[in-house]
């Protein structure tokens, strides 16, 4: 095994084009001609930085075509009798539309090609690593599923197995892999049926504080288009109903299909806000008074409803089969199973009681973490410095009222329709005003 924190490009490229060199020179068994790829985001990339002249590229492909992309490069691939075999993250975070999510659109685009080519497209419900398998060798690296999608943060620590001079752990990682996806299903097929989700969130607590500051943003924010309207992937349910389309007008209390849409929007705006979490803290930790040198999960502090403070890396994570040593902080975030743990980081606190209150803007062994957004969100997005302080205010102010909201959503049996307008409000602005312009930057 090799370890690498840079280059994956080149790495990632001479596996894919060796395997072509190998398969046109009968150096591959037939049986072996299967290459798998598997990423919480995959989209079409160039092949500009592969290494490879265009020559030598078309040459191993047995090609005379344009080999600039991904896509083309598979396609020939597929054209020499390989198998290709690509799975991505199944995630409530991607029943958005199409049209204002470039990536998820690209994602779909790429798939939907591959597919016609003849690849077998799946998605999977958990993912924790990402995999490039060829018959050459097996490259493993953390999964970050944002926008970067294949090759993550450029020192994410990436593990390469070489079927020549390593085969026994070649073949130990390719088991690993194939356990961890061999529940995929295709990637279009459609879940008929949206009854019966429920909130991806540990609910240790429950109880609340109402929150002082529930005034409305004076912002216009349009819902999320319908499913008729708008151009959303094809596995999201028919009666799935979008952020903000769930009619209040109607007497009575939120239908089963309403309950299930509304615990995933809170399941989506969740996975969104994590990544946001931790893009701020790994750009910005250095503007507080954090430990330096050090990744910021493990300097900053949450309390524990016993009262007990501990650094967020310490709170329990799910155990994960043929974990790598170096974690990114995103991959750590999502294995940490109390999520309420990790948005004490943003918005909320544990009061006396025991229950979440509202966030003064500190951690929980009093380091004021409030620099940290104001620095990253001037620097991305510059405004005043009293509009600056007043965004981060809000910030914090909404995700409070997402947690007291989701709260109340996870033990009630029956749910009034006016919440179904609360929630929206306080998840469309976050998602506006935060996520959507800095998701790009990650």
């Amino acid at each position: 095994m090799v370890t690498f924190v840079s280059g994956h490009q080149r790495i990632f490229w001479d596996l894919i084009l060796t395997t072509g060199l190998w398969g046109s020179t009968g150096k591959i068994n037939p049986s072996d001609h299967t290459i798998t790829l598997v990423s919480p985001w995959i989209i079409d990339i160039s092949s500009e930085g592969s290494g490879w002249p265009e020559e030598l590229a078309n040459q191993a492909c047995k090609s005379s075509g344009d080999m600039g992309s991904l896509r083309l490069v598979l396609k020939a691939l597929i054209e020499m009798n390989f198998n290709v075999r690509i799975v991505t993250m199944d995630r409530e975070g991607k029943w958005l539309n199409k049209r204002t999510r470039k990536m998820l659109n690209n994602e779909t685009d790429f798939v939907d090609k591959l597919n016609s080519y003849g690849a077998n497209c799946e998605r999977r419900k958990d993912m924790h690593f990402k995999w490039l398998c060829t018959p050459v060798g097996l490259l493993k690296g953390s999964s970050n599923s944002t926008a970067n999608g294949l090759f993550g943060r450029l020192q994410e620590q990436n593990d390469l197995f070489l079927a020549n001079s390593d085969y026994e752990r070649y073949l130990e990682q390719k088991d690993i892999m194939e356990f961890e996806i061999q529940y995929s299903i295709p990637y279009f097929d459609i879940t008929n049926d949206i009854a019966g989700m429920d909130i991806d969130l540990d609910f240790s607590v429950t109880e609340t504080e109402t929150p002082q500051n529930t005034s409305q943003t004076e912002l216009h924010l349009p819902p999320h288009d319908p499913l008729d309207i708008g151009v959303y992937p094809p596995f999201v349910p028919s009666n799935y109903s979008p952020i903000g389309q769930i009619d209040i007008g109607i007497e009575g209390y939120l239908s089963e299909e309403e309950q299930s849409s509304i615990k995933v929007w809170i399941n989506q705006t969740m996975d969104r806000l994590l990544s946001f979490i931790d893009f701020i803290f790994v750009e910005g930790s250095h503007l507080s008074e954090l430990e330096g040198n050090t990744p910021w999960i493990n300097s900053i502090s949450i309390q524990t409803i016993n009262k007990e403070v501990m650094k967020l890396s310490e709170s329990e994570q799910v155990e994960i089969q043929g974990s790598m040593d170096e974690l990114t902080t995103h991959e750590s975030l999502f294995r940490i199973k109390d999520r309420f743990h990790i948005l004490q980081s943003c918005g909320i606190a544990v009061n006396q009681n025991g229950g979440f209150g509202p966030s003064d803007g500190t951690d929980a062994a009093g380091i004021d973490i409030r620099p940290v957004y104001s620095g990253i969100l001037m620097e991305y997005f510059p405004v005043d410095l009293n509009t600056n302080k007043n965004r981060v205010d809000r910030l914090f102010n909404l995700v409070y009222n997402m947690v007291h909201l989701t709260c109340y959503v996870a033990e009630s049996e029956v749910l009034p329709r006016h919440i179904a307008k609360d929630l929206s409000d306080c998840l469309l602005e976050i998602e506006s005003q935060y996520l959507n312009p800095i998701e790009d930057y990650y």
